[in-house]
């Protein structure tokens, strides 16, 4: 009988909750999306996903005092290489996420997404 092995790569660590809440600190501060801060950080995106749904839907009293303020707000985005025509997907906790099509009404976006800041 032919026997075969391999190595397993150690499992890593539970994260604290301290540690969480400063990688979610410094992914808020960063002004990268939640991918391309997983990447640059080489995490798990949808371990970040799921901490910062998590952190998001704690009660406010259980927060730390310091910690930003959860009430949506629209940040100024400057793109880069302006020729590009891709879609944009924003994505928000818990787990929403909404594709828009390059070349859309910026006038429906807008109405859109204030009726999404009122849903619970």
């Amino acid at each position: 009988m032919k026997t075969i092995s391999f190595a397993l790569r150690a499992p890593e660590r539970r994260r604290t909750p301290e540690e969480i809440r400063s990688i979610l600190g410094g992914y808020r501060q960063s002004g990268l999306s939640l991918l391309a801060f997983a990447r640059k950080h080489e995490l798990c995106y949808a371990t970040l996903r799921r901490w910062r749904a998590d952190h998001e839907a704690a009660p406010a009293n259980a927060r730390r005092a310091g910690d930003a303020d959860s009430t949506p707000t629209f940040v100024p985005v400057e793109l880069e290489g302006g020729g590009n025509q891709a879609d944009f997907i924003l994505d928000w906790s818990p787990g929403r996420s909404l594709r828009i099509p390059a070349g859309f009404d910026p006038g429906r976006l807008r109405r859109l997404l204030e009726v999404l800041e009122v849903v619970p």
